[in-house]
């Protein structure tokens, strides 16, 4: 099996090392694991540090839309709005399947995911996926969902 972890970082932060400390163990056991980071710390090989120009652009671009908000919480708060270049550097990778864990800053758009053509695997290690910074993303894949039990429910009746 050939999994590809996806994290804004390897080792910078908690959500990453724990990332990280799952690649390591998966190639101990003889797992040809991958990582996908925006920001690459390590020294490992199977780790890629991806940063093309829409992705270095998109942190400060992504916070735009934010200045018409002045008096909103000042706390971190990703739009996921701008484009991304993940999917065809997936591609290039060619994994069995992925395994995503934290990712913000404009690094993975939610409508990436669908474009992946893998089966995911998402760790959440916080409740960002789940609060208003990913109402988005949580209405998207509420709807695939239903889409999904939908297609299920024709297909049994």
């Amino acid at each position: 099996m050939n999994p590809l972890i996806i994290s804004t970082s390897d080792i910078d932060g908690g959500a990453a090392r724990a990332a990280y400390r799952l690649h390591q163990s998966l190639q101990a056991n003889g797992t040809n694991s991958q990582m996908l980071v925006r920001a690459k710390f390590s020294v490992g090989k199977a780790v890629t540090g991806y940063k093309p120009t829409i992705s270095k652009l998109g942190p400060s671009l992504d916070q735009l839309p934010l200045q018409l908000y002045p008096n909103r919480k000042r706390t971190m708060y990703s739009l996921q709005w701008f484009p991304d270049a993940i999917a065809t550097k997936v591609a290039q990778i060619a994994p069995d399947i992925i395994n995503l864990h934290w990712f913000c800053n404009s690094y993975l758009k939610i409508e990436t995911l669908t474009r992946l053509n893998k089966p995911l695997v998402w760790t959440l290690h916080d409740i960002k996926a789940n609060n208003m910074q990913f109402t988005f993303a949580n209405l998207y894949l509420k709807s695939m969902f239903y889409n999904y039990v939908s297609f299920c429910y024709h297909l049994l009746n």
